[in-house]
C-alpha cells in the first residue's frame, strides 16, 4: 500500500476515568460556569482522560505496529485519586484548567508507554509528564488572579480509583469538538 495515499488515523494513548471521577468533573464544571470568570471549551466529563501519550496521526497501517509494541508493557494496577485544580499558563493567560490526578506510578507508566511509541510520535515533547485531567480549554480570560484564586478555592473531593488498563485511542477533530474512539484496551497486571 502507498503511504501517501493511505487513510491517516490521529491517536494517542490514554487512561479513561471511573464514573465517579466524571461526576466530579461535572461538579467542578458547573461551579466555574456560575462563577463566569472565563470563556472557553468545557471539555465533556466523560471524554476527559489523562494522556500518556499523543502520537498525531499517522497512516492506518502502522496501527497494528503501534499495538504490538504497547501489548509488550507490562505493569501492575495502580490507585490515584484526583487532587486540586490547576492551570496551564501560556504567554502569560490561563490556557487549560485541569484536576490533578495523584499516583506515584503514572510517570513510570507513562514512560514506558512513551518508550514503545517513539518510533511513531511526530511531535517530540521534552516537557515533564503531568497527570491531570482537562477540565476546560480556556479562550478568555476576565482576570488571570481572580481565575488561578478562584482554583484554588474550589473544593475537590479527592476520589480514589484503581487504574486497571490503558487504551490506545482515535480522535476525530469535529466542529463540536473532538470525537473519541477506542481502538484497544490493554490491561495492566
Amino acid at each position: 500500500m502507498n503511504k501517501k495515499n493511505s487513510k491517516k488515523r490521529r491517536v494517542f494513548v490514554a487512561i479513561f476515568f471511573p464514573q465517579e471521577v466524571y461526576d466530579e468533573l461535572q461538579h467542578i464544571g458547573k461551579v466555574m460556569k456560575k462563577a463566569a470568570l472565563c470563556e472557553g471549551n468545557y471539555i465533556k466529563p466523560e471524554n476527559t482522560h489523562l494522556t500518556l501519550q499523543f502520537i498525531g496521526e499517522i497512516p492506518e497501517q502502522e496501527v497494528e505496529e503501534i499495538d504490538q509494541a504497547l501489548l509488550k508493557i507490562s505493569y501492575p494496577q495502580c490507585e490515584a485519586k484526583l487532587g486540586q485544580l490547576g492551570a496551564f499558563i501560556k504567554k502569560g493567560r490561563v490556557a487549560i484548567i485541569y484536576v490533578d490526578v495523584i499516583c506515584p506510578y503514572f510517570s513510570t507508566l507513562a514512560q514506558l508507554v512513551r518508550e514503545a511509541v517513539a518510533p511513531w510520535v511526530q511531535k517530540k515533547e521534552d516537557k515533564p509528564f503531568v497527570a491531570h485531567g482537562t477540565v476546560m480549554r480556556v479562550k478568555k480570560v476576565k482576570d488571570t488572579d481572580v481565575v488561578l484564586s478562584l482554583l484554588k478555592d474550589i473544593s475537590i473531593k479527592p476520589v480514589s480509583f484503581m487504574i486497571d488498563a490503558f487504551v490506545l485511542m482515535e480522535s476525530e477533530l469535529m466542529p463540536e469538538g473532538a470525537r473519541y474512539h477506542q481502538i484497544k484496551k490493554y490491561q495492566l497486571k
